[in-house]
Parts: structure tokens; C-alpha cells; sequence
């Protein structure tokens, strides 16, 4: 018994000693796009806001149902997925937009993000990545705080 204790209390002190770090969200813009806060990125993706330093931006969503999209709609955005959507529907109906271009996964966020001159995307990262990733775009790291549960 002693031994498989002690055999877990490495297992563990291995996995914390090795970066395992958790994920944090981040708003992702080429490194050119510098000041955006999450209330512009929220208006960005509620079409509310197009332009932001007298440049017409592009958000990038990932495809819904997405865990990184979930995220990201309940703590930037404040609401849920189902509310987003209708919200869409509605704003489309009326001939008020389109909702944002839709990715897959992280790899075509980035590779978009990367590509396209006024995107503007969202991703999870460790902090080690973040600072890797920070050498091509601009990151601004989201608060915590879901705001789609919020009355």
C-alpha cells in the first residue's frame, strides 16, 4: 500500500514538474491588430463592430458545438450556444449580417489567423504556447468568468 502511495505522489510530482499547465483562453489577431479588449471582441462577434483602428476585422469562429467555442461564448461573448445562434438567425433575417467564418479546429485557426490580414480568432494555449505564439500574433488572455449565466 505504502508503495503504490508513493508510486502516485511521483506519478503526480511528475506531471506538475512537467508543464502540464492549464489551458487559458486567448482573443488571437496577427501582431500588426494591437489593443483589442473582449468588449470589442464581443461587439466583433455579435456584429455589432466591424472595424477597429480604421480596419475592417474578420472574426473567426470555431464550428459549433466546439468546447473551445463554448468557452468562449460564455465568458467573451455572454451567451450560450443556442442563444448565439438564434441570435445569428435573427440578425440574418433582418439583413443585419452574417455570423463569423467558422474554423474547425486549431490548426485552421491559426493557419487562418496566420494567412489572413484583419482575422481575428480565439484559442486555448498553456502558457508556454502562449508565449511561443506571441513571436507571430498579438494574445490577449481572456478573465475567466462566464458571463453567459449571468442574468
Amino acid at each position: 500500500m505504502t508503495h503504490m502511495l508513493t508510486r502516485f505522489a511521483l506519478l503526480l510530482l511528475m506531471l506538475l514538474s512537467t508543464g502540464l499547465a492549464r489551458a487559458e483562453l486567448y482573443i488571437i489577431s496577427r501582431a500588426d491588430i494591437v489593443g483589442l479588449s473582449e468588449r470589442i471582441t464581443e461587439r466583433l462577434y455579435t456584429g455589432k463592430q466591424v472595424e477597429f483602428n480604421n480596419r475592417t476585422l474578420v472574426p473567426l469562429n470555431y464550428v459549433s458545438e466546439h468546447p473551445v467555442r463554448q468557452k468562449f461564448l460564455s465568458t467573451v461573448v455572454g451567451k450560450t450556444e443556442t442563444e448565439y445562434i438564434a441570435y445569428w438567425a435573427t440578425r440574418r433575417y433582418v439583413g443585419l449580417g452574417v455570423p463569423p467564418e467558422e474554423v474547425r479546429d486549431r490548426g485552421r485557426m491559426l493557419s487562418a489567423l496566420g494567412s489572413r490580414e484583419n482575422a481575428v480568432g480565439y484559442i486555448e494555449a498553456s502558457t508556454e504556447e502562449a508565449a511561443e505564439l506571441r513571436r507571430r500574433f498579438t494574445l490577449l488572455l481572456v478573465r475567466q468568468t462566464d458571463r453567459a449565466s449571468t442574468p
